[in-house]
């Protein structure tokens, strides 16, 4: 006796479309380097004031030339650190600062940049405080970049 298969019909599933060139658009979570996971298992996303933010601070520690598609892309922070305190440098750093937030497409204005150094946190560190208007809300957070431990 033959054996027979019942085979259901093609059916296409077509996700829905997402614009990815819409700079206030969805954006992946990440978490300290790491993928956000929903209680669902899927990954987290951010939109708005939080991709934002969440882009800034990824471009804060990495340096231009970093990702060889970009090679503008990249604030630099990380490796001015341990170059001292003085005004000229941490004027150049906010200045390296301000110029990517104004080529950032998730940014709409910038307000104010500010970079401090916090020999309290940890040798070299410098805090930078960003006030800015991203997808038509005002967003203002600091962040601490540090040297890497070994470094």
């Amino acid at each position: 006796m033959p054996l027979l298969y019942a085979v259901p019909p093609h059916t296409t599933i077509r996700p829905a479309v997402i614009d990815q060139t819409d700079p206030n658009g969805e954006d992946v979570s990440l978490r300290g380097g790491d993928l956000a996971i929903t209680a669902g298992g899927d990954w987290g996303a951010l939109t708005g004031g939080l991709a934002a933010r969440q882009s800034v601070e990824r471009e804060a520690v990495a340096s231009p030339g970093d990702l060889p598609r970009r090679p503008q892309w990249g604030m630099g922070l990380r490796d001015s650190l341990m170059r001292g305190a003085a005004p000229e440098l941490r004027d150049r750093q906010a200045a390296a600062v301000r110029r990517r937030l104004n080529v950032n497409p998730r940014i709409d204005r910038v307000d104010d940049v500010s970079v401090v150094q916090r020999t309290d946190i940890a040798p070299g560190a410098v805090t930078i405080t960003i006030a800015a208007t991203a997808s038509g809300q005002r967003i203002q957070f600091t962040t601490t970049v540090q040297p890497r431990k070994g470094a």
